[in-house]
């Protein structure tokens, strides 16, 4: 379930909640929550935060996994964001909670061609862009990548 307003004509938000049931991860009683925002400040920058909790079982456990993301972009051409992400889940983490925290800055160099650095330490596991799955590896450390359309 999803719900999206404006106000003012400077703010977007999306709130959206999930519940759902996962028998290849084993996780019962899912329980997905969120928050976007978008504010749009001059006349080409914007601040967003966004904000994700997840509840579920597994085996008669309780987890939990957080992400939290502050950035801002500018015309579409230089995005800065930092991102944190909080999580007990026993099939990332040995034992209690472990936190990732990154920042990264993309410049969209043309329409082709994007440069993006990432400093930091980010949580691996499944990503879906647009359809598209694949396996992001964890890492530690000082990532440059630049990427071309053709």
């Amino acid at each position: 379930m999803e719900y999206a307003f404006s106000l003012h004509q400077t703010q977007d938000i999306k709130i959206f909640s999930d519940y759902a049931l996962d028998p290849f991860k084993a996780q019962d009683n899912r329980v997905s929550l969120g928050l976007n925002s978008d504010w749009h400040i001059l006349k080409s920058s914007s601040i967003k935060a966004n904000y994700e909790f997840q509840s579920f079982n597994r085996f008669g456990e309780s987890y939990q996994n957080q992400v939290f993301v502050l950035g801002y972009g500018f015309k579409s051409k230089l995005i800065l964001n930092i991102v944190a992400e909080k999580s007990n889940d026993s099939f990332l983490v040995t034992s209690g909670t472990k936190v990732w925290t990154g920042a990264n800055v993309r410049y969209q160099l043309n329409k082709k061609h994007s440069l993006q650095l990432f400093v930091g330490e980010r949580r691996g596991g499944p990503a879906c862009n647009a359809g598209v799955c694949y396996e992001v590896l964890d890492f530690k450390g000082v990532e440059l990548r630049l990427t071309s359309r053709l």
